[in-house]
């Protein structure tokens, strides 16, 4: 993946990656892309429609008939469960024919969770540290002794990468929920079952599935607390709890904590930052060294996890340096990457209150990924819900379901593996590898761009109606005026 040479460092015996490959999410979309691409283009956001009526037709009208056929097979379970079934052996294949690297650190993580060495001991074979918070470590305690021997890894992959199906499935469920309410409840899942197979080759999805990572639990998380029920059995989460478990887990959720802020849900910041705070204090606890190498070294130092040039970083500091066909000091980004996440949290807080909570959502999920010190490409899994906003959502753009296929084409394409990645060539490339080598992130700045767009051409036009509004009042108002002074001079009577 393009990382770093590392200082030599303790190992533990897991199992040996010779004989399975690491399969690269690139070449896993491009196999079936085209499949998946003709599933997506059948699943419109006519489907979000309730079922298809029998139409009045007449005899020998063979062509319409077929047409209702198929929309009935389209808006029905067989494809549905078909397109699920299909994503989840797809999965699981890649769990059992390739060593998932990121869940063997995790495993790793959880061997070492109560140990000094958390943070020094590397993964064999793949030369790779454990870089989540201690919270996190310990929560893979349990399971830390599964990465030891290749059987009960291939289990744990298996396992995992079902979790994370699920997590995508119901990712997909919430989506088409908190943008159409008003959807049935069977419909709903027969959507989100239809469109698992097609989002499972967006190279986010893919990757996270690929390397096991924790990408589609955390955003599913994180939209669960801000937009969703909160529901756990016949009691209800505080909001804010959830996301405080992910930013305890994961870092990157933190930007929403400010989020919060701004769109007047205070208690619900508390709430975070107080689950996030009963984290860190756990680590303490259970886990005094590693937790104090963690928040005071290892925290700063993001190049501990990887290559930042690396084409898979996406975020706005990696490609302003490959842009620049050089090294730049992190000090000097550091005020373009705060304007940005200002100017991001703000226009988040203005789609909240303008648009949609959904919206709001996303925008700050997207800000988050653009300023983040590291934002590998799996870590976009949050284009699950951008497309389904774009979609059906009732405040999309006008154009919004031609968008949508653009972005999944996008993902499902991802041509940021098209440019040459490697370290003598990643500062060097020029015209469209640079485009293509920097998609993801162009994408995300020109999502930004475009809802800003969108929300001024929105108050413009409320501005004109009310001006309008307030003109044709006052005209009126005129006019009354000008009748009752005209009614006054007529019922006066003329003075001889």
């Amino acid at each position: 993946m393009g990382l770093p040479e590392q200082p030599a460092g303790k190992t533990l015996p897991v199992p040996n990656s010779a004989e399975r490959p690491t399969m690269p999410p690139g070449q896993l979309a491009t196999a079936a892309g085209d499949s998946c691409g003709r599933l997506a283009r059948t699943s419109g956001s006519t489907l979000l429609d309730e079922p298809v009526r029998e139409p009045v037709a007449e005899v020998g009208a063979g062509v319409e008939v077929e047409a209702v056929r198929w929309k009935r097979v389209l808006n029905g379970w067989p494809l549905a469960i078909a397109s699920a079934a299909s994503a989840l052996g797809f999965a699981i294949y890649i769990a059992v024919a390739t060593w998932q690297t990121d869940l063997l650190v995790y495993l790793m993580g959880g061997r070492l969770a109560r140990t000094p060495a958390l943070y020094t001991t590397f993964l064999p074979n793949r030369h790779l540290l454990f870089t989540y918070t201690p919270f996190a470590a310990l929560l893979f305690a349990p399971f830390g002794q599964l990465g030891v021997s290749p059987n009960t890894a291939v289990a744990a992959q298996a396992v995992w990468t079902a979790f994370n199906m699920v997590a995508l499935v119901g990712l997909l469920v919430l989506s088409i929920r908190v943008v159409r309410p008003e959807v049935q409840v069977a419909t709903r899942w027969r959507l989100a079952l239809l469109l698992t197979a097609p989002a499972v080759f967006l190279n986010p999805v893919l990757g996270t599935i690929t390397y096991a990572q924790v990408n589609l639990m955390l955003a599913l998380l994180v939209l669960w607390d801000l937009l969703g029920s909160r529901r756990i059995g016949s009691r209800t989460l505080p909001q804010g709890v959830a996301t405080g478990l992910a930013v305890a887990i994961k870092l990157t959720p933190a930007i929403f904590i400010p989020f919060m802020l701004l769109t007047g849900r205070r208690r619900a910041a508390v709430n975070c930052m107080i689950t996030f705070g009963v984290s860190i204090g756990i680590g303490f606890a259970l886990s005094p060294g590693a937790s104090w190498a963690y928040w005071t070294k290892d925290v700063f130092q993001p190049s501990r996890v990887g290559g930042l040039l690396y084409l898979g970083d996406q975020n706005l500091s990696s490609a302003i340096q490959r842009f620049d066909h050089g090294v730049i000091r992190g000090g000097h980004l550091l005020p373009v990457v705060l304007a940005i996440g200002i100017v991001g949290l703000v226009l988040a807080m203005w789609a909240h209150r303008r648009s949609s909570p959904v919206l709001g959502v996303i925008v700050c999920a997207t800000t988050g990924l653009i300023v983040s010190p590291v934002t590998w490409a799996h870590h976009l899994v949050w284009v699950v819900p951008a497309i389904i906003w774009f979609a059906a959502a009732p405040d999309r753009p006008r154009r919004g379901v031609k968008i949508a296929a653009a972005v999944a084409v996008l993902f499902w394409s991802c041509p940021i593996w098209w440019a040459p990645r490697d370290a003598l060539h990643e500062l060097q490339l020029r015209g469209w590898q640079l485009v293509a080598g920097n998609s993801f992130l162009l994408a995300m700045l020109a999502f930004l761009a475009g809802i800003l767009a969108l929300l001024i051409r929105r108050e413009w036009t409320d501005w004109r109606r009310r001006g309008a509004f307030v003109r044709a009042a006052a005209a009126a108002a005129s006019v009354r005026d000008r009748g009752r002074r005209a009614e006054r001079r007529a019922s006066t009577p003329s003075v001889p």
